[in-house]
């Protein structure tokens, strides 16, 4: 059996290699402009992060994508494109919209946009406050709208997400309007 030194020691190790593989990562987003995963390799990243896969696996699948990263920073126009909604709201709202976060031509999974959606909706709400709904705009330029519960909630992921590098691209989050985006998801819906 071992001693109680000796489980002490496994879990100061265990940590440390966890800490040297978050720096890492950090190091890759950060030279690199990020992590650019296919929808496999991104899961298995989401897996390795939850627990279940060992670094390893991660590092391997992420080797391939990393040595051949292209930072992809938005067009100058992009900030110009108005979204389905008109243009951005120049005052804080609850809604957002996320724009670069994906390049529609190169998602090759069935039903991307769905995961895609998944991710961004419990990346939000772990970090910045309740999703009540999102939107990925598949006919977009990387289009993704975000309505939280609350104006700061937004303020914090607008905040947080506009200029952060995901996926290889430079993304840039603006407010949207509340009242048009009421209008138009509610009349989506039905």
């Amino acid at each position: 059996a071992a001693t109680s030194v000796e489980v002490a020691a496994a879990a100061e190790a265990a940590a440390s290699d966890a800490k040297q593989n978050t720096k890492m990562v950090e190091q890759l987003e950060e030279r690199d402009g990020g992590l650019k995963l296919d929808s496999n390799r991104r899961a298995m990243l989401m897996a390795r992060l939850a627990g279940g896969v060992a670094a390893d696996d991660v590092s391997a699948a992420a080797a391939p994508a990393a040595t051949q990263m292209q930072v992809s920073h938005p067009d100058p126009e992009l900030r110009y494109v108005q979204g389905i909604l008109g243009p951005a709201s120049p005052i804080a709202t609850p809604c957002i919209l996320l724009k670069n976060l994906f390049d529609p031509a190169e998602e090759t999974e069935p039903e991307w946009w769905v995961e895609l959606g998944e991710d961004v909706r419990e990346e939000c709400e772990a970090k910045y406050g309740h999703v009540e709904h999102i939107h990925v705009d598949i006919h977009s330029k990387g289009f993704v709208y975000l309505r939280f519960t609350n104006t700061d909630a937004a303020t914090q992921a607008q905040n947080a997400l506009n200029g952060r590098m995901f996926a290889g691209r430079q993304v840039s989050a603006e407010y949207q309007f509340l009242d048009p985006y009421i209008a138009h998801f509610a009349a989506a819906a039905e």
